[in-house]
C-alpha cells in the first residue's frame, strides 16, 4: 500500500514538472512572438554573439570598480561591480527618445544603451520601433546627443550625468529630446539654454553618442553622482544648524494613508515640508543643500540626498518592500543614513514617529 502511494505521489509530481515547464515554453513563445526575448538584444563590448552595429570607442569614461556597504537592515556586506564604460559613436541606429535606449536597424535593442541588465529588458518586453518605416534618417554635421524623459530618479542619478558629460566634452552637440516629455526635463533644458530638436519617440539616426551602461540600474556610480554635484554646484546653500526638511508625497500613489497627520505633526515640530514637483532642480538644491536632515517616504524626491552636505543625514521611511538604491544614493555622497520601516499604513505613523523621536527629530 506505501508503495503504491510513493508511485502515485511520484506521478503527480511528474505531472505538476510538466505543466510548469509547459508554462515556461509559451511564455517563451509568447516573448519570442511578441518581438522580444534574450536573444534579440544586441551586446556591443565583450558580448557572446558577433554584433552587427558600427560603433567606436572615444575614451574610457570609467574604470572596472568594486562598491561595498553593510547594509542598513540586514548587517551583512553586499555589494556590486562596475564593468568598464566608454564613451561610444554609434552609426545607423533607432532612438527611443523617452528612454534614451537604442535599437539596431534589426530592431534589435543595443544593451550598453540601458542601465537595466538584458534579462530584465527580455522578460518586461520593452517596446521596440515599429516595423513599419520611421520617415527620413536624421542626420547632422553637429554631434548627436539625447536627453531622456525617463522617470525622475533614474534620469537625474543615471542619464544626466552621462548626458552632462557628453555635452561637455563634444564640440557643439546638438540635443535630441522627445516631445512627450516630463515638466522637469523642460525645465532643464530652458534654464540651461540647451540647443535641442523635439523628436517623436522613436527616431533613427545617422549617428549618435552615448555613455555606455551594464547593469548599474539602482546602483549609483561615483563619478556620475560627482559629476551630478559638481554641475550643479553654484546652486548649493550653506547648511542651517537644526533645519529638517520632509518631502512631501501627498496627491501621490505612493502615498500612504497616515501622511497627512505626519506631515501636520512635523509642521508643528519645525520641519519644513517640500512637494518636490512643484519645484525646478535649481529651487530644490537651494532648499535641500540648507539641511541637516531630510525625510520622506520612498520615492525619487530623496534623490536630494545628492545636495547634501557631508555628514548630515537622510532618513526613508517606507513598508518592508522598498528598495535600497536612496541607502546606496547616500553612502556614495557621504551621508548619514536611517530607514523607517512599517508594516502597514495602520501603524506607519505610530512606527514613524517613534522612530524619529528616537532619532532625535522631534
Amino acid at each position: 500500500m506505501r508503495n503504491r502511494l510513493e508511485k502515485i505521489r511520484v506521478r503527480i509530481f511528474d505531472f505538476l514538472v510538466f505543466l510548469e515547464r509547459a508554462k515556461a515554453f509559451f511564455l517563451r513563445k509568447i516573448s519570442i512572438l511578441s518581438g522580444f526575448s534574450f536573444f534579440q538584444i544586441e551586446i556591443l563590448i565583450d558580448g557572446d554573439n558577433p554584433h552587427k552595429t558600427k560603433f567606436e570607442i572615444l575614451e574610457r569614461y570609467t574604470e572596472l570598480e568594486n562598491f561595498s556597504y553593510i547594509d542598513f537592515e540586514s548587517g551583512n556586506l553586499i555589494g556590486h561591480t562596475f564593468q568598464q564604460s566608454y564613451h561610444l559613436k554609434i552609426a545607423d541606429v533607432i532612438l527611443d527618445s523617452k528612454t534614451g535606449i537604442l535599437f539596431n536597424l534589426d530592431r534589435n535593442l543595443i544593451a550598453e544603451s540601458s542601465s537595466y541588465p538584458p534579462e530584465y529588458l527580455a522578460a518586461t518586453v520593452h517596446p521596440k520601433p515599429p516595423a513599419l518605416a520611421l520617415g527620413a534618417k536624421f542626420d547632422s554635421d553637429r554631434e548627436l546627443i539625447s536627453l531622456s524623459s525617463n522617470g525622475y530618479y533614474h534620469w537625474l542619478n543615471e542619464d544626466l550625468p552621462h548626458y552632462l558629460y557628453l555635452l561637455k566634452n563634444l564640440k557643439n552637440p546638438l540635443t535630441l529630446v522627445s516631445k512627450d516629455r516630463p515638466r522637469f526635463v523642460s525645465d532643464f533644458l530652458e534654464t540651461h539654454s540647451i540647443d535641442y530638436i523635439e523628436v517623436p519617440r522613436f527616431i533613427e539616426c545617422a549617428q549618435i553618442n552615448l555613455i555606455s551602461k551594464k547593469s548599474t540600474v539602482v546602483w549609483p556610480q561615483p563619478r556620475d553622482i560627482s559629476i551630478l554635484r559638481n554641475h550643479f554646484n553654484g546652486y548649493f546653500s550653506e547648511p542651517k544648524q537644526g533645519k529638517k526638511i520632509y518631502i512631501s508625497r501627498i496627491g501621490d500613489s505612493r502615498s500612504p494613508l497616515f501622511e497627512g497627520e505626519l506631515i501636520h505633526l512635523l509642521e508643528n515640530s519645525g520641519w519644513t515640508i517640500l512637494n518636490a514637483t512643484k519645484m525646478t532642480i535649481a529651487q530644490q538644491i537651494k532648499e535641500i543643500s540648507s539641511a541637516e536632515v531630510l525625510a520622506g517616504i520612498h520615492g525619487a524626491g530623496l534623490s536630494g540626498v545628492n545636495w547634501m552636505s557631508e555628514g548630515t543625514q537622510l532618513v526613508e521611511i517606507g513598508n518592508d518592500r522598498f528598495l535600497r538604491c536612496f541607502q546606496r544614493l547616500a553612502i556614495v555622497n557621504g551621508i548619514k543614513y536611517s530607514r523607517i520601516n512599517y508594516k502597514s499604513d495602520l501603524d506607519g505613523l505610530n512606527t514613524t514617529v517613534r522612530a524619529l523621536k528616537n532619532l532625535g527629530h522631534i
